[in-house]
């Protein structure tokens, strides 16, 4: 990737910034839509994601901790969990890069939620030091600047034998006309990860494969 395009994609990442902060101001502002938002979120529930039972591994954990990378303001991913018959809660870290632009959506709006944290999928290990039970991120990564170096420093920073789930619209970026954050697509073709744009292409399962599976 030369340094021309690296450049670019960052200004389109940069310019979609205005965008998604309008559209989380919206989503809160007017009651309907945050109540439409909340009644598919997962917060105040038991932690469930889509083809993962991840309250059974959580519970088998000692001290879980739990990060929803790229979160924006949805609060998807349920922050407390089951174990020997009792809902506990769970210790869970909501982290975005406009994490600044979403507490102020949060105060603004006078919207009892937890705090987002700042962070990006690009330097995750630099904040989170390998002790990341599970590493969340949704609809998320192909919204980032460097989506294959996001993957890297997510199982960076996992503990041994925690787990990075994924979850996205296949090739969004085509969908959505390479416009805004939209510059990669995630794919899965053959049982293995793509990703991809009109530049570059990055066979992601045979890139780890040495460490991860």
């Amino acid at each position: 990737m030369n340094k021309e395009h690296n450049t670019s994609i960052t200004q389109k990442w940069l310019d979609g910034i205005s965008y998604e902060v309008a559209f989380w101001n919206n989503v809160y502002r007017w009651p309907h839509t945050f109540k439409g938002m909340m009644g598919w979120a997962g917060y105040g529930s038991v932690i469930s994601l889509e083809g993962f039972d991840a309250n059974s591994f959580l519970a088998s954990e000692k001290d879980p901790k739990v990060y929803d990378v790229g979160c924006g303001m949805s609060y998807a991913v349920g922050n407390s969990i089951q174990k020997d018959g009792r809902t506990q809660p769970l210790d869970i870290h909501y982290v975005d890069p406009l994490a600044m632009h979403f507490n102020r959506i949060l105060r603004k709006h006078g919207k009892q939620l937890p705090p987002i944290e700042f962070g990006m999928a690009e330097y995750l290990s630099a904040f989170i030091h390998g002790d990341a039970t599970l590493i969340t991120i949704q609809n998320a990564l192909d919204h980032s600047s460097a989506p294959v170096k996001g993957i890297v420093e997510a199982i960076a920073s996992l503990k041994e034998g925690g787990i990075l789930y994924l979850n996205h619209h296949p090739n969004e970026a085509e969908t959505e006309k390479y416009k805004g954050f939209h510059q990669y697509n995630i794919n899965e073709e053959s049982g293995e990860l793509i990703i991809w744009n009109k530049a570059e292409r990055y066979n992601i399962s045979q890139m780890l494969a040495p460490f991860a599976s």
